[in-house]
């Protein structure tokens, strides 16, 4: 499943256009992704936070950084997405910040590891 994931992100990568640089989405990009109406971009969303989610854990995993942010198995798509969103939303002055900065901050508020 993490395979067909992570070619479908490269495959949807590459179909958004926009120029090649350090950080691809602002926090701004990925927040108009995760309320639009628009099937393929909430689509988009949800698996942008799925990934990194997913990195975190090949990180932790590799042994390269300790765990930051710890999201109970429990947690659905949809509610990271409306994690993401409220945070958003709450923090306007950064939208223009990485998007993958952005979730890692939403992430880390709403699941900290204890």
């Amino acid at each position: 499943m993490k395979r067909f994931l992570l070619a479908f992100i490269v495959i949807a990568a590459m179909s958004v256009s926009g120029p090649a640089n350090a950080g691809y989405f602002s926090a701004g990009k990925i927040l108009s992704l995760c309320v639009s109406e628009k099937g393929f971009e909430t689509a988009y969303c949800n698996i942008y936070l799925a990934s990194i989610s997913d990195a975190q854990d090949m990180f932790v995993g590799w042994g390269g950084m300790p765990k930051r942010f710890c999201i109970p198995e429990r947690v659905n798509l949809n509610q990271l997405k409306e994690i993401y969103i409220k945070h958003a939303n709450g923090n306007p002055q950064e939208l223009h910040l990485t998007a993958a900065s952005m979730v890692i901050n939403a992430f880390l508020k709403a699941f900290p590891c204890k």
